[in-house]
């Protein structure tokens, strides 16, 4: 947003005010175009991010106790595997109540006359958070990677833990009847890649952190609706929208602007 501001010339507060209408319109139209979508293979997974500072709970400074919307966060995504389409997004905390409401949202998307194939990593709160969204409607898989420490890596993680490699993917089916061939996360662990890079509140070690939940949810809209209806994917060589059915054409930046209600 600071690079914003002094590339047009504009407050840091109109940049603000600006983000948050463009946030609010694009969940909205998202929320309208991508529904009654056919499901193909859907792949889930979830990725770490902080609000404002990086930790909670006992581990959180004196100085933040008692403030809300702050701490380590995560933005749980599914994404149709084939056109790349992101079908929905939650951001939360890594408890099974998330879980469910990321479930949730992907299973208002889809249209369920059409059993869908989904796979996820090996985290626990899916299994029941699958049951609960979808019952006995879906083909579900996990693929859990067995993780070795690699002890000639200088990487660590936050809380100094040695850095470790995954070495060995298990394929595991939980309910129904999913093709073992298809459990993979390979292309939302790709996408995740893409969010890190191109929305700069997921950098690691850097000042473009989100202080705002709100806006950190803003950017996080703005940033989908951008790569589902203007990025062209390098595979595809047009929008994952595009590839959906869900778009003609490829979009600008100043389509999403007149997402903006004139009133």
């Amino acid at each position: 947003m600071r690079t914003c501001e002094r590339i047009t010339g504009s407050s840091i507060n109109t940049i603000s005010k600006l983000l948050k209408t463009v946030g609010k319109a694009c969940e909205a139209f998202h929320s309208e175009r991508v529904s009654n979508i056919r499901p193909g293979r859907i792949e889930l997974d979830e990725m770490w991010s902080f609000v404002y500072t990086r930790l909670r709970g006992m581990n959180l400074q004196k100085k933040y106790k008692g403030k809300k919307n702050i701490g380590n966060y995560w933005i749980w995504l599914a994404m149709d595997s084939k056109s790349k389409l992101i079908l929905s997004w939650h951001t939360g905390r890594r408890g099974a109540k998330d879980a469910l409401h990321s479930l949730q949202k992907l299973a208002d998307r889809l249209d369920l006359n059409h059993r869908p194939e989904i796979s996820s990593d090996g985290l626990k709160t899916y299994e029941e958070a699958i049951d609960k969204a979808f019952g006995a409607n879906v083909d579900y898989g996990q693929a859990k990677r067995i993780l070795k420490e690699d002890k000639s890596a200088k990487v660590i993680s936050d809380n100094n833990a040695p850095y470790k490699k995954s070495v060995m993917t298990h394929r595991i089916p939980k309910s129904g009847n999913p093709n073992i061939n298809n459990i993979s996360t390979n292309f939302i662990e790709r996408n995740h890649l893409t969010l890190r890079t191109f929305c700069k509140r997921f950098s690691r070690d850097t000042l473009c952190f989100s202080k705002s939940l709100e806006y950190h949810k803003y950017a996080i809209a703005l940033h989908i609706v951008y790569f589902n209806f203007c990025r062209i994917h390098k595979s595809l060589r047009i929008t994952p929208a595009m590839e959906a059915g869900l778009a003609d054409d490829v979009w600008t930046a100043e389509d999403i602007v007149k997402l903006i209600s004139p009133h």
